[in-house]
């Protein structure tokens, strides 16, 4: 069997979805792709730092500093010292960032409504249960529990020939 149609197709609607709402994003003014998951980490885990999020999505620490730096400027989260160790610093979102939130969840629920229009709740029944089993086959004892940031961290040991846990089990 072919499966090159049907994963280009997974990229496709990857790369459509990502277009609609950056499209819809650019409706609320300074909000960007990439504070979502952020501002969105902030709201669950108030206190958290930099190295949390920088670990949880893979993305660099200087590009997590960069849009905390623009987030703080733009008074959508706050900075405070940590009380156990005052060299460290915890994260809350405000209520203007709150506000923010809302208004990117709700031009992101826009596209996916847009993406599953005319499908009806058994067929969207359907489509969970076909990721569930793809994410089964690929999933395995080693990656089930590991966050993005540790699987990409994997994917560049493993792209720079280094050796991994994975492979020394």
């Amino acid at each position: 069997m072919d499966y090159k149609k049907t994963i280009y197709k997974f990229l496709r609607v990857h790369q459509l979805k990502r277009w609609h709402n950056v499209i819809n994003l650019r409706k609320i003014q300074g909000a960007h792709l990439s504070q979502y998951p952020i501002l969105d980490y902030i709201k669950e885990y108030p206190g958290c730092m930099q190295k949390d999020i920088s670990d949880r999505f893979a993305f660099s620490k200087a590009a997590v500093s960069k849009t905390i730096k623009k987030l703080i400027e733009s008074n959508l989260i706050k900075r405070e010292k940590n009380k156990q160790d005052f060299r460290q610093f915890d994260l809350f979102i405000t209520e203007k960032g709150l506000n923010h939130l809302d208004k990117m969840k709700e031009a992101f629920y826009c596209c996916n409504v847009m993406m599953f229009k005319d499908f009806s709740e058994e067929e969207i029944g359907q489509f969970n249960n076909f990721l569930d089993r793809l994410l089964e086959n690929l999933e395995t004892d080693y990656s089930r529990d590991k966050t993005p940031g540790l699987l990409m961290g994997e994917i560049k040991k493993l792209e720079s020939g280094e050796e991994t846990d994975e492979e020394d089990s």
